[in-house]
């Protein structure tokens, strides 16, 4: 056992020495942030939502309750969803190793396009929340794990091991269903997600938390419309609008939640890392979108799912938030390798 032990570690040394697989060091520091502007949600420990604040999750609405937003960490997750600007330059760095279609917008978003040569984005979108497939998404974050390195593992390893990125004839997918531990950033998971959107540790009076029914610390909808006519958000603006209903992530600056994230209504339907059942049809998302996504989408207890491989929905990253006493090097690629050749 001994002596098998030291071969592997033997094995790992050597790998890391070698800079074939990227990590990132100095879990007892901050991961970088990359231009990302992150927000840390605190309150370790909080309860899901009761049946009181989201009366749709529970029965006659669900067979079974369905509890969400609790998180027993702290953790950083975007201020906004992940923007144009942002998506374009990863669709830049991927190109080299894409084989789909040039111009789907799984991969490009709906706002930059091939140009035959190469891709171009449309500058006035460069604010603008990005839409991709869920796989793409995955992708970006491995690709942020990798310390935005440009050889293809960098893409393919990470927060997600895209090698199990596979289809079943009944339809159901075979992707990773969680991120890989120990890896510095993921895609938020719908705890997460709906903690950061409307759980407020004062919502009952000084520390005493719940949840809120709509983003923003409010139990009623936002105001569809522009933000110059007073409006709170953009959802569904789409149908009357066309494409004046496109706004940048920052354009309501008094929509925000508790924690102080934007754009949880409108923009983009949001994608999370959770499945959506256990049939693996699709992955979980919430909120409004500009489309089609009326402002009761918003509700705590609404949700829906997307296919991972369509270009329906934008997402927030999360990242870690490292303990004082964590270990001393985060590995990202090379952990989740080493872990997939024990017996």
């Amino acid at each position: 056992m001994l002596g098998a032990m030291g071969t592997t570690r033997g094995r790992m040394i050597a790998v890391l020495a070698s800079g074939a697989l990227p990590i990132i060091a100095a879990a007892q520091t901050m991961p970088p942030s990359y231009g990302l502007d992150f927000v840390t949600i605190g309150a370790p420990g909080n309860r899901p939502a009761n049946q009181q604040e989201a009366p749709r999750l529970y029965p006659p609405f669900q067979q079974t309750p369905r509890l969400v937003g609790a998180v027993d960490y702290e953790y950083r997750i975007t201020r906004t969803e992940v923007t144009v600007g942002q998506w374009f330059e990863f669709v830049q760095a991927y190109k080299p190793y894409y084989t789909g279609p040039v111009n789907a917008t799984a991969f490009t978003s709906d706002f930059i396009a091939w140009t035959g040569a190469h891709y171009e984005m449309n500058p006035a979108a460069a604010k603008y929340p990005a839409n991709m497939s869920w796989r793409m998404a995955a992708r970006y974050v491995n690709w942020l794990c990798n310390g935005k390195a440009l050889n293809q593992a960098a893409f393919e390893t990470g927060a997600y091991d895209t090698s199990t990125f596979t289809q079943n004839a009944n339809g159901s997918y075979n992707d990773q269903a969680v991120h890989t531990p120990g890896a510095p950033f993921w895609i938020a998971t719908e705890d997460e997600w709906v903690k950061a959107v409307y759980y407020d540790p004062d919502r009952y009076g000084t520390g005493k938390g719940g949840y809120w029914r709509h983003p923003g610390g409010r139990d009623t909808p936002y105001t569809p419309g522009l933000p110059a006519e007073g409006g709170e958000t953009n959802a569904g603006l789409w149908q009357t609008l066309g494409f004046a209903a496109f706004t940048d992530v920052d354009a309501y600056p008094d929509s925000r939640t508790p924690w102080g994230l934007l754009d949880a209504s409108g923009g983009r339907r949001e994608f999370t890392e959770t499945w959506n059942g256990s049939a693996h049809l699709g992955r979980q998302v919430h909120g409004s979108d500009w489309f089609g996504g009326l402002p009761d989408f918003d509700r705590l207890d609404e949700y829906g799912a997307f296919v991972p491989i369509e270009s329906f929905g934008g997402f927030r990253i999360v990242s870690v938030v490292p303990s004082p006493g964590g270990t001393g090097v985060v590995v990202c690629a090379s952990l989740f390798l080493f872990r997939r050749r024990r017996p």
